[in-house]
């Protein structure tokens, strides 16, 4: 199954990691998703029809809104394939109901660099004040080295008392 999914999932073939089934148990199963969420290849999991849902939204939660094959009932009868993001697969699957066996297939970490920061937002605001710089310069060198947009960085800077 894993292998007929990925060659019709429309997504990258060149290395995927199959993950099989995920743990039952939310920590174990919440290490694992942190874990993967830098993984650039395709990762294939295994889900059962009544966990599906679940599933999806917290795969929305831990990877963002990523684009997904999901095959289900594979060389059956009542085949089938939706590729669309995570968050459109949740609500076809709410709305259509959810039968058969699936494969889960997500596109991996697209972004060329995965850069996870120690520390909060705040602290790294003040870390670039204490070197001397205004609130504004280091709300650019947080925003730019953390891709977020600079509204966000302003709006946790604007409680800072400096």
């Amino acid at each position: 199954a894993v292998i007929t999914a990925l060659a019709a999932s429309g997504l990258s073939t060149r290395r995927f990691l199959f993950e099989g089934f995920l743990d039952r148990q939310k920590k174990a199963r919440r290490e694992r998703l942190d874990y993967l969420k830098k993984i650039k290849e395709t990762i294939i999991f295994y889900e059962s029809p009544h966990r599906l849902l679940e599933t999806l939204k917290e795969l929305e939660k831990t990877f963002g809104n990523r684009q997904i094959t999901v095959a289900r009932e594979l060389t059956k009868r009542y085949e089938e394939y939706h590729r669309a993001s995570i968050s459109e697969t949740a609500e076809y699957f709410a709305n259509k109901g959810v039968k058969g066996e699936f494969v889960l297939l997500m596109e991996g970490n697209l972004e060329e660099e995965v850069v996870e920061f120690s520390y909060t937002i705040e602290e790294h605001l003040l870390m670039y004040m204490d070197q001397g710089h205004t609130k504004k310069e280091a709300i650019s060198l947080v925003a730019k080295e953390r891709k977020l947009p600079k509204k966000e960085v302003y709006n946790i800077a604007i409680d800072i008392k400096k």
